[in-house]
């Protein structure tokens, strides 16, 4: 059976939508940072989970030359913006799943390329995030808020003991 192809999806940037509008969105590359132990004894170099993930990036390309989603570039510490990636799962069964990502952060980068009379005028954007969170079906599959120390894969927080030992 087909499963959970994405039927269609919208996105927003501070709550402003651009349906018919957002051509794609990459979502972050979910990676444990590890660190790679051999010591006396061993067969084989090892890598061990250090409690963390890599740095969380996304992008996405706007069909449109949206002044609102260029203004959200700062240089100064303290501010990010909010965006929500929303996609419909269908299935060949004909079951449907919404999937929602909600990510916080900031623009590091509004490419708005080679502009040609006639054409589409795409910017990319890349943003690096403060926050994520990944629901499929109405489950949290990931939440991951680095700043907070909070690390939830399928509803259970990875690091809550840390924060407990650190007393954070």
């Amino acid at each position: 059976m087909i499963a959970d192809i994405l039927y269609d999806l919208n996105y927003f940037v501070d709550g402003r939508g651009y349906a018919g509008r957002i051509k794609e969105v990459k979502l972050p590359v979910i990676k444990p940072k590890v660190m790679s132990y051999n010591a006396g004894g061993m067969a084989a170099e090892v890598d061990v989970p250090m409690g963390r993930f890599e740095k969380l990036e996304s992008e996405a390309t706007l069909m449109c030359f949206d002044e609102s989603v260029l203004k959200t570039m700062r240089i100064l510490p303290g501010t990010q913006f909010a965006h929500t990636a929303r996609g419909a799962m269908v299935s060949d069964d004909g079951t449907k799943k919404p999937v929602i990502v909600s990510m916080r952060g900031i623009l590091l980068e509004a490419d708005m390329g080679t502009w040609k009379a006639g054409e589409e005028m795409p910017v990319n954007l890349k943003m690096s995030l403060r926050y994520y969170k990944l629901q499929i079906n109405g489950n949290v599959i990931y939440e991951i808020d680095p700043v907070n120390y909070i690390a939830v894969v399928d509803g259970v927080d990875q690091l809550e003991t840390t924060r407990q030992h650190l007393a954070i």
